[in-house]
Formats: C-alpha cells, sequence, structure tokens
C-alpha cells in the first residue's frame, strides 16, 4: 500500500502561481525548507478573485485530503480590488474584502522599504519573498517538527540488498 506524505497547500492568486518563478519564489523557499517531510502543492491561479477560489477550492481540497494536509496558506485579494469600471470580471465590492485588505497595507507600511518587497507594486520580489518565507517558516516548524524525514538517508541503504531497508518505507 502506498505511503501517504504530508502535505502543505498553497492556495491563490498570481502571488501564489508565481511563487516558484526567480522573484516570486516564496513557494521555491517552503519547498526547500521541507524537503522530504512534506509535498509541498502550489495550486495558484493567476487572476482569479475570491468569488471563483472559492467555487474551486472544494474540488482541490477535499476531505479525503484533510488528513494529510498540515498547512493551507491563502494570497488572494488583489484581483478582487481591481477597480470595476477597468475590469468588473475580476472586481469584488470592497465591502467583501476591505478589512483583509486594509490590514495587509497597514502590516507592509511597518517596514521604511517595503515597496522593495514587491517587483511591481503587486508581486512578490525576492526580498518580498523571503520575508513570506520567514513569517512562515515559525507555522511551519510547528506544524511538521514532529515529522521524519520520508525514506532512509542515502547512506543507510545497503547497495547489495536496498529492499530490506527501503520496503519498511513504502
Amino acid at each position: 500500500m502506498e505511503k501517504s506524505w504530508p502535505k502543505v497547500v498553497l492556495f491563490g492568486d498570481s502571488l501564489t502561481q508565481y511563487g516558484y518563478s526567480k522573484d516570486g519564489c516564496w513557494s521555491a523557499l517552503v519547498a526547500d525548507y521541507l524537503q522530504r517531510k512534506c509535498d509541498v502543492i502550489n495550486r495558484g491561479f493567476s487572476g482569479y478573485n475570491t468569488r471563483w477560489c472559492k467555487i474551486i477550492l472544494p474540488g482541490l481540497v477535499t476531505s479525503k485530503d484533510t488528513a494529510d494536509i498540515k498547512l493551507v496558506t491563502i494570497f488572494l485579494g488583489a484581483n478582487d480590488s481591481v477597480d470595476s469600471t477597468l475590469c468588473s470580471k475580476q472586481h469584488v465590492p470592497l465591502e467583501e474584502f476591505k478589512q483583509n485588505m486594509k490590514d495587509m497595507v497597514q502590516y507592509l507600511q511597518l517596514f521604511q522599504h517595503w515597496e522593495d518587497m514587491l517587483n511591481d507594486g503587486l508581486h512578490f520580489s525576492t526580498l518580498g519573498s523571503e520575508f513570506v518565507f520567514e513569517q512562515l517558516k515559525p507555522v511551519l516548524d510547528k506544524l511538521t517538527s514532529d515529522l521524519p524525514l520520508q525514506m532512509p538517508y542515502w547512506a543507510d541503504i545497503d547497495n547489495n540488498s536496498p529492499h530490506t531497508l527501503l520496503d519498511t518505507y513504502l
């Protein structure tokens, strides 16, 4: 029987989708940090708003998945806040998202160079990605510190009889 690995699901809009890009590498930093502990699953959908994500989320994270999920991040809001006259298709009324946007902006304004956290005014720069990762790291540590590495260390595998050790992990 196949063993299920713990999972971290990164869910959101382009901030998540671009999480493996050179500048927006926060997803890659999370995946690197959790190597052989968890599968890091990126479910970013550039251009999506909270209405659409609310519809697709139950199909992406089902009740059978929840036992293996250690953390889900949600990065949404940029598309919701687009001016309704410029793009009514993505816009979600401010009342639905006002407090969350206010909190995020206030938080970012606490930093002298918070503009350096973004490479284009919206998407994370390398500095911003590192900051997001550093904020997630304590949560990741708390939720995954008791998890062993998956599969044995390579030097512990007997080259003449690899099944002896490897089969015990499957």
